[in-house]
C-alpha cells in the first residue's frame, strides 16, 4: 500500500498546528485560575474525588477534565489542558474549506487562527466556551464530508459545552437563511447552501442523531456513573435563554474595542476584501461576510455578551481577510525591488508612528507635547501618502499598492504576535486585558506558599494544617483543595482558635488581633474602567495600564505556631487582669 507523500501544503498546516499547540500549551499554569475558571475546575475535581457531578451548564468540560484529574491529579495547567488541546484543532477548519477558500487563503486562515490573540487566550481558560466553538464547527465540516457518525459525536459534545454553542448555531443559521434568500431572489432557486447542505440521505440523519444521543448520555453521565449530569444540557438551554433577558455581560464598547485592538490585521484586510466586492462574488465569500455580520450582531446585541463571543466572529473574519491577503503572497511580481523598497518604507513609517504615539501616554491633554506628537504623526502619514503616489507615477501604481499592502501586512503581523504574547505571560497589568472574564487573581501563590511555611513551623503533615476561611469563593475552594483540614465557615465559634483564619481585609476580629498575627495578600484585581472605556486610552493600548482596584485577603496565623509564641488572653480579659502595656504580644500586619 502506497503512502501519499507529505506535500508542502500539508507540512504548512502541520506547522500551523504546531504553532497553535505551542501558543496554547506554553506556561498554562503561569496565570492563576480566574474565579470563573476555578468554579469549573472545582466541579471537575469534586467529580474526580467521587462526589456528585454538579456539572452546571458545561458537563463536557467537567466530566472530561474530571477524568483527567482522576488519573493525573489536579493542577492549574491540567484544568486548562482540555480547552487548550481542543482549541488548537481549530486550525484544521480551513483545511476542509480549502476548496472554497483557495489553498493559499486556507493557509492564511490556518496561521491566523493559530496565532490570533483572542482565540489563544480563550483556549487557555478552563471552561467550555472554546470547546463549544470548536466542536460545533468541526461537526459542520465532518457532516459536509459525509462522516455522519463523527458529526453526531461532535454535535453531542458541542451541546454539552455550554450556551455558547447555541449562540454560534444561531449566527450560522441566520447567515445561511439570509444567503438562501439572496440566492433565491437573484436566481429564482435556492442554492445547496455552501457547506451547510441539509439535504442528506435519511440514513445519515439517523446515524448522526443516534451518535449525538449516545455521546450526550455517555459523556454527561460519565459512562452512566453520574446520571445527574444530564441536567447540564437543560441548564445550558436555560442559561442561554436567560442571557437574553439579563444584562449581565460586558459593556458593548469594550467588546467592540477588543475586536479592533486585538484583531486589527483581520479587521483591516477583511474590510479590504469587502470593498473589493466579496459580497457580490456570491458563494463562499458571500457566506463568510454574512456569517461575520450575523455573529457580530449577536455578540453585540446579546445582553449577557462577553469578549469570548467574538470567537464566532473571528473565524469568518479571518476567512474574509484571507481573500485580500492571499493575492499578496505571490512573490512573482514585476518591479520586485521597487515593491520591496516601498514595503520597507511603509513598515518603518508605521513603526515610527507607533513609537511617536507611545509618548502620548504621558502627555498632558491639550499640552504642547500632545500637539507636537500628533503633528509629527500626521506629517509621517502625509509622507507615506506622498511616497506612495511618487512610486505610482515613477514606476507603477500596481507596485505602489502592493508595497503599501505588504508594509501594512508586515507591521500588523508583528503587532499580532506581540499582542498574543500577553496571553501566555503573567504581568503586573494583567487586569487591563479585555479577554479575562471577571477579576484577575493577585498573589494567591504567595498565600499558598505561606500556608506551606506555617505547616513546617507547626510540624504538621502536608495538608493537615487547620485552616478556616470565611470567604465563600471558588478560587479559595480550589487553591485550598489539598489542605484536608481546611473548611469554610461564615462564622467562627468564639471558643475555638483555628491555627489559620483567612478573611477579607477589613473584617478584622479583635480576638484575632490578640491571638493571631496577620499578613494581607492581594486577592482580586479589577480594572478601574470609567465610562466603560479607559480614560488614558494610549497608555492602555501600549502598556495595558489602567487604574486597578484590589480586594485583599488577610491570613491570620495563631501566635503559638511561631517560635516562642504563646496565645494572648482575650481582649476583655486583658482589660480586667493586666494593663495593656504588659501584653507581651503585639498584632503584626505587614504590607
Amino acid at each position: 500500500m502506497k503512502r501519499s507523500p507529505l506535500t508542502i501544503e500539508s507540512a504548512l498546516y502541520l506547522l500551523a498546528f504546531g504553532l497553535a499547540l505551542v501558543a496554547r500549551l506554553s506556561n498554562l499554569e503561569v496565570i492563576p485560575l480566574l474565579e470563573a475558571e476555578a468554579g469549573w475546575a472545582l466541579r471537575a475535581w469534586e467529580m474526580a474525588q467521587g462526589g456528585g457531578l454538579s456539572a452546571g451548564s458545561q458537563p463536557a468540560y467537567v466530566a472530561l477534565t474530571g477524568l483527567l484529574f482522576s488519573f493525573l491529579g489536579s493542577s492549574d495547567a491540567l484544568a486548562r489542558l482540555l480547552p487548550a488541546l481542543v482549541g488548537s484543532t481549530l486550525i484544521w477548519l480551513p483545511y476542509f474549506f480549502r476548496d472554497h477558500l483557495g489553498r493559499v487563503a486556507g493557509l492564511v486562515v490556518a496561521f491566523g487562527l493559530a496565532l490570533d490573540p483572542t482565540l489563544v487566550a480563550l483556549s487557555r481558560q478552563a471552561g467550555g466556551p472554546i470547546m463549544a466553538v470548536t466542536f460545533t464547527l468541526l461537526a459542520v465540516v465532518t457532516w459536509s464530508s459525509g462522516a455522519a457518525i463523527l458529526a453526531g459525536v461532535l454535535v453531542g459534545l458541542a451541546l454539552l459545552s455550554g450556551p455558547s454553542a447555541l449562540l454560534g448555531v444561531l449566527g450560522l443559521a441566520l447567515a445561511w437563511g439570509v444567503g438562501q434568500a439572496l440566492a433565491s431572489r437573484e436566481s429564482g432557486e435556492r442554492t445547496p447552501g455552501f457547506f451547510l447542505d441539509l439535504k442528506r440521505p435519511r440514513d445519515e440523519w439517523v446515524k448522526g442523531l443516534a451518535a449525538a444521543v449516545v455521546t450526550v448520555l455517555v459523556v454527561a453521565t460519565l459512562f452512566f456513573r453520574h446520571p445527574e449530569g444530564l441536567s447540564g444540557l437543560g441548564q445550558g438551554v436555560v442559561e442561554f435563554t436567560q442571557g437574553w433577558f439579563t444584562a449581565s455581560g460586558e459593556a458593548l464598547g469594550l467588546v467592540l474595542l477588543a475586536l479592533v485592538v486585538y484583531q486589527p490585521l483581520a479587521a483591516l484586510f477583511g474590510l479590504a476584501a469587502v470593498f473589493r466586492g466579496a459580497f457580490k462574488a456570491g458563494g463562499a465569500a458571500r457566506f463568510w461576510l454574512l456569517w461575520a455580520a450575523s455573529a457580530l450582531a449577536l455578540a453585540l446585541l446579546h445582553p449577557a455578551r462577553g469578549v469570548g463571543d467574538l470567537a464566532w466572529v473571528l473565524i469568518p473574519l479571518w476567512a474574509l481577510a484571507a481573500y485580500a491577503i492571499a493575492p499578496l503572497l505571490n512573490w512573482e511580481v514585476e518591479e520586485r525591488v521597487v515593491v520591496l523598497g516601498q514595503t520597507a518604507l511603509v513598515f518603518l513609517l508605521l513603526v515610527f508612528i507607533w513609537l511617536d504615539l507611545a509618548g502620548l501616554s504621558t502627555a498632558v491633554l491639550y499640552s504642547e507635547l500632545l500637539s507636537l506628537r500628533l503633528a509629527v504623526a500626521a506629517g509621517v502619514v502625509a509622507l507615506g501618502i506622498v511616497a506612495t503616489v511618487l512610486v505610482g507615477y515613477g514606476w507603477s501604481f500596481a507596485a505602489a499598492r502592493r508595497g503599501l499592502a505588504w508594509g501594512a501586512l508586515a507591521f500588523f503581523s508583528v503587532y499580532l504576535l506581540a499582542t498574543g504574547f500577553g496571553a501566555v505571560q503573567q504581568r503586573l497589568r494583567q487586569a487591563g486585558e479585555l479577554w479575562w472574564s471577571g477579576p484577575t487573581l493577585g498573589r494567591i501563590d504567595l498565600l499558598a506558599s505561606t500556608l506551606e511555611n506555617l505547616e513546617e513551623l507547626q510540624g504538621e503533615a502536608k495538608g493537615q494544617l487547620e485552616v478556616v476561611y470565611q470567604v465563600d469563593a471558588a478560587s479559595l475552594h480550589w487553591y485550598l483543595r489539598d489542605v484536608q483540614a481546611a473548611r469554610y465557615a461564615s462564622e467562627i465559634d468564639p471558643e475555638s482558635l483555628p491555627a489559620v483564619i483567612i478573611a477579607l481585609k477589613g473584617a478584622d476580629d479583635p480576638r484575632q488581633a490578640a491571638a493571631y498575627r496577620g499578613q494581607d495578600f492581594v486577592w482580586h484585581v479589577y480594572p478601574g474602567w470609567e465610562a466603560n472605556l479607559p480614560v488614558n486610552w494610549v497608555s492602555w493600548l501600549y502598556f495595558r495600564d489602567v487604574p486597578q482596584l484590589s480586594q485583599d485577603l488577610v491570613l491570620w496565623a495563631r501566635t503559638d505556631i511561631f517560635p516562642g509564641g504563646v496565645i494572648a488572653p482575650e481582649p476583655d480579659d486583658l482589660s480586667s487582669e493586666a494593663p495593656a502595656d504588659d501584653n507581651p504580644l503585639e498584632f503584626e500586619e505587614q504590607q
